[in-house]
C-alpha cells in the first residue's frame, strides 16, 4: 500500500529441532510498469546469537542495577575530563539518601559546581590523587552536605581504558558514629569522668611535651586534708560535690596555658609556667590554699577542707614525670608531717 513503509522486523520462531531462533526479516515490494505490486523481495538473517547477547546484557544490567542500588555503601561514578577536572555521572540510592543530593542535581556537575569552591577543590584534589596513583586509594574526609556534616571513609578506584583513566568509581562509608565513639573513648581515656579535668595519662603526655620544649615550669601536687572525714560523715555524694567544686575553683584561677589535672582520689596536679622568683611561687601556693579552704555548701551543711601542696621545679628538681612527681610528693609529705606534729 505504501512503498515508503519499511518492512523490517525481528521474529521469534520455534526451530524444527525444538530450539528457539530469532530471524530478522526485511523486504520491499517490486512493482511493474503500471505500478502494480507483483512480488516481494526479502532477506532473512539469523540473529539468534545477537538476541541472546542482548538478553544477557539486559539481565546483567538488571543485576548491576540491583547491586548498585541495593548496596548500603554510597556509590558514585565520576568521569575524568582533564587535570583536576571531573564530572559526576551517576550515584546510587544510598549515596542520594545519605548525602541529600539527588541524581538530578548531581549528574553532569563538576565538584566545584556541586559543592562550591573550597569543598570542590578538596574533593577534586583527592580525585586527582587517584588518577596520578593509577590505583585505588582510601582516605577519610569531613564533608558538609545537604544531609549534614558527616565523616566518610572513601575509596576511589580508577577505570583504565588503554593507557588512560577515563572514570573513577567511588565508594563511601559513613563513619561519623564510629569517629564520634573513638573521640569519646579517647577523651574518656585522658579525662577524669567526675570533674572533667585531664587525668594522669593526659598529664604524662602533656608533661613530655613541656619537657621537650625546655621551658622552665612548676609542677604542684595538691592533696585535700579532711576529705576522708567528709566521705565518712556525709557520704560519697558529698565528697564528689567537694571534688567538683575544688576542680572548678582551680580551673578559674589558672591561665589558659596552665593545666589542672585530677590524678585520683583527692589529689590534683597543677602545671604552671615558671614563677619568676621564689616569693612569687610562695604567693601562688598560699593563694591556692586560701582558695581550697573556702567553705562548700552541700544541702544544709557547710563542708570544709584544706590543702597540702608540694611542688617541683623543672629542670632543677627533675627532668621527667617520675622525678618531678617524687620531688613534689616529698615536699607535700613534709608539709603533712609538719601539720600532724603541730596538731
Amino acid at each position: 500500500a505504501d512503498p515508503n513503509h519499511p518492512f523490517d522486523q525481528v521474529v521469534r520462531y520455534t526451530h524444527q529441532d525444538g530450539s528457539t531462533v530469532w530471524v530478522r526479516c526485511r523486504g520491499f515490494a517490486l512493482k511493474d510498469e503500471t505500478g502494480k505490486t507483483t512480488r516481494m523481495l526479502g532477506a532473512h538473517n539469523n540473529v539468534t546469537q545477537l538476541m541472546r547477547a542482548h538478553h544477557e546484557m539486559v539481565e546483567l544490567k538488571q543485576e548491576y542495577e540491583t547491586v548498585f542500588h541495593g548496596s548500603q555503601d554510597a556509590l558514585f561514578l565520576v568521569k575524568v575530563v582533564g587535570f583536576k577536572h571531573f564530572c559526576f555521572v551517576r550515584s546510587n540510592q544510598a549515596h542520594q539518601q545519605k548525602t541529600g543530593i539527588p541524581l538530578t542535581l548531581l549528574a553532569g556537575k563538576t565538584p566545584y559546581e556541586l559543592l562550591g569552591p573550597s569543598l570542590g577543590e578538596s574533593v577534586s584534589l583527592n580525585y586527582q590523587r587517584c588518577v596520578e596513583a593509577k590505583e585505588a586509594i582510601t582516605y577519610e574526609e569531613k564533608l558538609e552536605l545537604p544531609a549534614g556534616k558527616r565523616v566518610w571513609s572513601t575509596t576511589l578506584t580508577p577505570i583504565v581504558d588503554g593507557d588512560q583513566i577515563t572514570h573513577i568509581v567511588g565508594s563511601a562509608i559513613d563513619v561519623t558514629a564510629q569517629k564520634e565513639l573513638e573521640e569519646k573513648l579517647e577523651y574518656l581515656a585522658r579525662h577524669d569522668t567526675l570533674t572533667g579535668l585531664p587525668n594522669r595519662m593526659f598529664l604524662a603526655e602533656y608533661l613530655d611535651q613541656y619537657t621537650r620544649a625546655g621551658d622552665p615550669f612548676s609542677l604542684m601536687v595538691l592533696d585535700l586534708n579532711g576529705f576522708k572525714k567528709i566521705n565518712d560523715s556525709y557520704g560519697h555524694l558529698a565528697g564528689d560535690e567537694v571534688l567538683k567544686i575544688v576542680a572548678k575553683r582551680l580551673q578559674s584561677k589558672n591561665k589558659e596555658h596552665d593545666m589542672v589535672c585530677r590524678i585520683g582520689g583527692d589529689e590534683f596536679i597543677i602545671l604552671k609556667h615558671r614563677a619568676s622568683h621564689q616569693q612569687h611561687l610562695d604567693d601562688c601556693l598560699q593563694q591556692l590554699r586560701t582558695l581550697i579552704e573556702q567553705p562548700v555548701s552541700y544541702h544544709d551543711q557547710t563542708l570544709s577542707v584544706s590543702a597540702a601542696i608540694g611542688y617541683a621545679q623543672y629542670p632543677e628538681d627533675g627532668t621527667d614525670y617520675d622525678s618531678l612527681m617524687r620531688s613534689a610528693d616529698a615536699r607535700m609529705y613534709q608539709q603533712k608531717n609538719h601539720r600532724s606534729k603541730l596538731a
